[in-house]
């Protein structure tokens, strides 16, 4: 037993702050912290969060020696900021119900997406696991956009997946009334981004760490990671230039917080309350079953870590919310070109140009222009999705890749399954081995299945727990049942 006497945090199924009292000073400390601490665990009582100063003013005169601890400190600021936080929400919010959230945002809410918003307002720093599909990137600006409402909150910065920069541009100016900047270019142009004075500020996770310098100037009130499996590997560059930045709020959105292994689960949860689940080895100490070698062969205890984050995580299933979904909702994903695409579709836009020209001078245009025409308005399609299309040899593209992260984030619910249509037969084949790559298991319909074998893969699809995506050009587009698809 120390001499000295302490306040520390102690880690555990929660977080409590402690006094720990030392053999200097014993009674004179015992007596003043009557009216702090829980006479029986020594925890810090409730009410006594807000007035801690009073205690350790008068505890460090008793005993010089008195000892505060940072992170028992940084966690009694932000539970007192919580409370405050929590207090105002049910004030203003919930006691005005749905009609709160009318004016929120440009749109009609569905019930589970205003249940949301008010967990991550109350949460502060939360995890929003919704299934894919649910409406995450809605639910986080519905959040923002209440906290600057009601706590004055003046910037907020979105971290996204390069191909989600434009989306997310698009939606918060569809569905908020604030400005909205994307950071791009080389770093100059990122500079001049920076100079920007916008409510929200968008970047990709390959420019936080090049930035850095810039996003600590920023002063950031909350911080929005989308499709944040991409920190799931907590001992990555990415990752850890993440954690850097500070915020007294985080939104991180993912379907899959936990892919393959639990390290996953811990460091994505790292970002939004570093001290939830306590040290990494006593974490994994606690949840890992190890064979005689040191090899994980199972966990255990898992319901615990669900108990444990439940005030920090949310998560529904389309199953859980059916009722309130509608027939089907269309969403529009934009991706960048590659700078090789972008020449080639210049040069076929070039063509198209000098035709429509003529075709507006001379009135008509001739059957070998009008061939040309059709033929380079296709390839300037056909290239906007790969070049491979084209030359069958090349493979620059970017909707691959998106297309399969979409795809393993979909895989990782048990049930699911998807249709997957292109109306270029090369385009499903770069796919199909994109799929044979990962083990995903397939139908793929195209022109060159005869019609007898069609039957067989539209019943495998159905049928087969393991055939998860159904792949098919236009040979498919009439008269197919794909109910069984999510």
């Amino acid at each position: 037993r120390p001499t000295y006497s302490s306040l520390a945090l102690k880690y555990g199924a929660t977080r409590e702050v402690v006094l720990r009292i030392g053999t200097e000073h014993q009674e004179e400390l015992k007596e003043l912290s009557r009216t702090y601490f829980d006479p029986e665990t020594s925890t810090l009582l409730p009410q006594a969060y807000d007035r801690i100063e009073q205690f350790i003013e008068k505890a460090a005169e008793i005993a010089p020696g008195f000892r505060c601890y940072e992170d028992a400190m940084d966690f009694i600021v932000v539970r007192r900021r919580d409370r405050a936080r929590i207090r105002l929400i049910e004030r203003k919010v919930e006691s005005s119900g749905n009609r709160y959230f009318d004016g929120l945002l440009k749109t009609t809410l569905y019930p589970y997406q205003r249940e949301g918003i008010l967990f991550a307002a109350r949460a502060g720093r939360c995890l929003i696991a919704d299934e894919m599909g649910l409406g995450k990137t809605l639910q986080a600006l519905g959040a923002a956009e209440l906290l600057r409402k009601e706590l004055g909150l003046a910037r907020v910065l979105v971290v996204c997946p390069t191909s989600l920069k434009y989306q997310w541009k698009s939606e918060i100016e569809k569905f908020t009334s604030q400005r909205a900047t994307v950071v791009e270019g080389n770093a100059r142009e990122r500079e001049a981004c920076y100079r920007n004075d916008p409510f929200y500020t968008i970047m990709s996770y390959a420019v936080v760490g090049a930035d850095s310098e810039h996003i600590r100037k920023m002063e950031v009130d909350l911080v929005i990671l989308d499709e944040a499996q991409r920190i799931k590997n907590w001992n990555t560059k990415t990752s850890r230039e993440v954690k850097k930045i500070s915020a007294p709020y985080a939104l991180v959105l993912t379907g899959t917080p936990l892919e393959n292994k639990l390290e996953e689960l811990y460091s994505i949860v790292q970002f939004i309350d570093p001290f939830a689940l306590g040290p990494l080895y006593a974490f994994l100490e606690k949840h890992q079953v190890r064979d005689e070698h040191g090899k994980v062969v199972g966990y255990r205890d898992l319901n615990r870590i669900q108990e444990t984050l439940a005030a920090v995580v949310i998560r529904r299933t389309k199953k859980q919310v059916l009722a309130e979904l509608p027939a089907r909702t269309d969403k529009n994903l934009f991706v960048p070109l590659t700078e090789e695409q972008a020449h080639i579709h210049r040069e076929y836009a070039e063509v198209v140009v000098r035709l429509v020209s003529k075709w507006k001078k001379l009135g008509f245009l001739d059957e070998k222009d009008r061939e040309r025409l059709i033929r380079s308005l296709n390839s300037m399609r056909m290239v906007s999705d790969s070049t491979y299309i084209l030359d069958q040899e090349t493979r620059h593209d970017t909707k691959i890749t998106e297309l399969v992260a979409i795809l393993e984030e979909m895989c990782a619910e048990p049930d699911a399954k998807a249709v997957v249509f292109s109306q270029w037969e090369r385009m499903t084949r770069l796919v199909r081995m994109e799929l044979e790559a990962r083990s995903i298991g397939f139908a793929n319909l195209f022109g060159g299945v005869p019609s007898h074998k069609r039957k067989a893969l539209l019943e495998n699809f159905r049928d087969d727990p393991s055939c998860r995506i159904f792949l098919s050009t236009d040979a498919g587009g009439v008269g197919l049942n794909l109910q069984s698809a999510s």
